[in-house]
């Protein structure tokens, strides 16, 4: 089971709990790891880690990478993601 699927899985049971509220902030939501769409792919940004390979520094989040990034992976385009 992937992060992302045991995410979804704990945003419906919340929901059907009734906590839906208890949620992250935003702020905490934007640097939360994102994987790669590419089928097969399986590369993770990690905002904790950044993308040393691209000189991007921990802390920045998925959103504020620099336009022309790209997966180091695979080579898919950030507006793909």
């Amino acid at each position: 089971m992937t992060d992302r699927t045991r995410r979804s899985l704990l945003a419906l049971l919340l929901a059907a709990l009734g906590l839906a509220g208890a949620r992250r902030p935003a702020a905490a939501a934007a640097l939360e790891p994102r994987d790669c769409p590419t089928r097969d792919c399986g590369w993770v940004y990690d905002p904790t880690i950044g993308d040393p390979e691209h000189a991007v520094p921990p802390g920045v989040a998925f959103e504020d990478l620099p336009e022309d990034w790209i997966c180091p992976n695979c080579g898919r385009i950030k507006d793909l993601w």
